[in-house]
């Protein structure tokens, strides 16, 4: 478990991620960005259908108010739109009409979160959303288009998701589709750390399973990267997660006696590590680990001995302490039966330094 926590530290960064996104206020100071924070949740499965129960926007300079009320129109339209896009079923409009009008309330202009939340539950929905927006059209330095979303789960009043997009071209879609992309994220890492779990538990058939949903969360993180929508960031994590995923596989496929499934999905790690020009020793030296010991396990103990030499470099160079004491153990083994006394006498001097149990 310390092993895979280190792992995911290593490469997890801020919910606040970048993206090549686009001006759409060329005289602006205000910097171009998109944000969001998700709850460790899975959003869509446990929520499932959600209400866009209140948009609240300032439009500067003012405008006619049959003009702001058909943006404003636009705007739900948008968010509908691409909350459906994302796996979100989405409560009717005319539905949530006939819930404001009976309790005399407005879909646009100031909304609390009490209220909002009371319109949810008369709805008998999980999750609300609330959208603001602010524009500052004037043609100057403080040129300003801002949007955020916050989805509320209607049982807690708890925030469950958050995002902001400030002067970005679709900033609407790009939003919605961080948020969703966060919650994929989300969702691997958890599978990652219940696989991971049952297979030290001696379940590798639900270990299986949380990896086999790993890898379709990332084909859908793909598919975002196919279609140039994908956070920069969200890409760079995902991709760790690939090699990541083909290591637990391996491990997999090791204790069950699937050696050369083992070996090929151990290979596959290493080639998304160096395809990808990946820095992660702690995921590099693992994967060395594993590879040393289904060599040691099929008598192939030349060939244990390459890899394992491989993971302890690793593991030394960054001071990984625990991962080359498990290497140490097989390495020794592998001496052993070539006989290089000399080679695995040297190795019990480096336990002894590094305090191996």
């Amino acid at each position: 478990m310390k092993n895979i926590i280190l792992i995911i530290l290593t490469f997890l960064s801020a919910n606040c991620l970048t993206l090549e996104y686009e001006n759409v206020c060329p005289y602006s100071r205000n910097p171009v960005s998109v944000g969001a924070t998700v709850k460790d949740i899975d959003l869509i499965e446990t929520y499932k259908t959600i209400a866009i129960v209140n948009l609240n926007s300032e439009l500067l300079p003012k405008i006619e108010e049959n003009i702001k009320i058909q943006i404003e129109e636009n705007l739900v339209s948008a968010y509908e739109l691409n909350l459906r896009n994302i796996g979100f079923k989405v409560a009717e409009r005319r539905s949530l009409e006939n819930v404001f009008e009976e309790q005399a309330l407005s879909l646009t202009g100031f909304l609390s979160d009490i209220d909002a939340v009371k319109v949810g539950e008369i709805l008998a929905v999980k999750a609300i959303a609330i959208i603001d927006v602010y524009i500052c059209g004037y043609e100057n330095e403080n040129q300003l288009y801002r949007q955020s979303i916050k989805i509320i789960d209607v049982e807690t009043g708890e925030i469950v998701a958050n995002g902001e997009a400030i002067n970005v071209v679709g900033g609407t879609t790009y939003l919605i589709n961080l948020i969703y992309e966060q919650n994929l994220l989300n969702r691997i890492i958890r599978n990652n750390i219940l696989g991971t779990e049952f297979l030290k538990s001696s379940d590798p058939d639900s270990a299986l399973k949380c990896y086999e949903q790993m890898q379709n969360d990332l084909m859908l993180i793909n598919e975002l990267e196919k279609n140039n929508v994908l956070d920069n960031e969200i890409k760079k994590v995902s991709t760790i997660f690939h090699a990541l995923v083909y290591n637990n596989l391996g491990a997999l496929y090791k204790e069950k006696g699937n050696w050369l499934e083992a070996i090929s999905s151990l290979n596959k790690s290493l080639n998304f590590l160096n395809e990808h020009k990946i820095d992660n020793p702690p995921l590099l030296s693992r994967v060395y680990f594993h590879l040393c010991d289904v060599y040691v396990r099929n008598a192939n103990y030349k060939k244990a001995i390459e890899y394992g030499k491989l993971g302890q470099k690793i593991c030394i160079k960054n001071q990984i302490t625990q991962q080359e004491c498990e290497i140490i153990q097989i390495l020794k083994e592998s001496y052993f039966n070539l006989n290089k006394t000399k080679k695995m006498n040297k190795l019990i001097k480096r336990e002894k330094e590094i305090f191996c149990n």
